[in-house]
């Protein structure tokens, strides 16, 4: 009988397991919303969780506790900064709320959609002048380091470090807004490549300061990038690896370089006509619900 951590690593070195290795909650995209998590535990007669910890706000998707995964036998467990992907910042008395991104977001059914782009608007100009999240903060690894080595030394499962920030095109798209960042694709290429060495450089700054703390001690370094619709890709692959494809390459080989943990790439939507070029630039694990 293998361990989960064993199971996890033969599964993504191509050779078979004891069998297939679970996942749930590894990642803040395979986590349960609030709503399935809440229910799941009422149908399994676990105890109600009063106060769940938010792994997203804005997609209100929540880390399970540790009896529900043993109950489904999961393999992995997740270590993730202190702040999460979009950090909330300031609240404001309508119930909306800017992150640190500057970014306001408003709850819309089940979870929250942005209402106000910072760089809507903008120009190359203006990039130094808008709110931007603190790159090398200390407290978003606080106790990281003591609690994945005692992951790593004192369990068997496969640790994977969470999305810690957001990838280049959506990005670019959540700050400036998908419509007008796509036309800038075709339109204001000056304007959109410096916003996308913008978010790279942040994303890069986030995945430095992590790994400097578990990069000894993870097994699956995780990101996100939704480059996908519902039936294609948002751009033609020809602009994807254009403009896209480079910065991710630039994350991805950061992450393979300062750990010899598998990178897992999230996108939603169609990106089938894209997978040899997510093969292509390092990506080991794809994950596209």
């Amino acid at each position: 009988m293998m361990t989960s951590r064993q199971r996890l690593m033969t599964a993504l070195d191509h050779r078979e397991p004891d069998k297939v290795p679970l996942d749930l909650n590894g990642t803040l995209v395979t986590a349960l919303t609030r709503t399935a998590y809440d229910g799941l535990r009422e149908h399994l007669g676990l105890e109600r969780d009063p106060n769940p910890n938010i792994s997203s706000k804005e997609m209100d998707t929540v880390r399970s506790r540790e009896d529900l995964l043993r109950h489904y036998e999961v393999d992995t467990r997740c270590i993730h900064l202190r702040s999460g992907l979009l950090t909330t910042g300031r609240e404001l008395p309508d119930g909306t709320y800017y992150d640190d991104f500057g970014i306001r977001w408003r709850k819309a059914s089940y979870y929250y959609d942005a209402i106000e782009r910072p760089l809507a608007g903008k120009t190359v100009a203006d990039l130094a002048h808008v709110p931007w999240p603190a790159l090398y903060d200390k407290g978003r690894v606080q106790g990281l380091r003591e609690e994945a080595r005692r992951l790593y030394e004192e369990t068997s499962y496969g640790l994977a470090a969470d999305i810690p920030g957001l990838g280049p095109f959506e990005g670019a798209c959540f700050t400036r807004g998908h419509d007008q960042f796509c036309m800038d694709l075709h339109l204001d290429t000056r304007f959109a490549e410096a916003l996308l060495d913008k978010i790279t450089e942040t994303i890069i700054a986030f995945w430095d300061l992590f790994l400097g703390e578990v990069g000894e001690y993870v097994q699956v370094c995780a990101q996100g990038d939704d480059v996908g619709a519902q039936d294609r890709p948002f751009i033609s692959p020809a602009m994807y690896r254009r403009f896209i494809k480079p910065r991710q390459k630039q994350v991805f080989d950061f992450i393979h370089t300062h750990t010899r943990a598998k990178v897992f790439y999230h996108s939603c939507g169609s990106v089938y006509d894209l997978i040899p070029d997510f093969i292509e630039i390092g990506v080991d694990i794809l994950n596209r619900v």
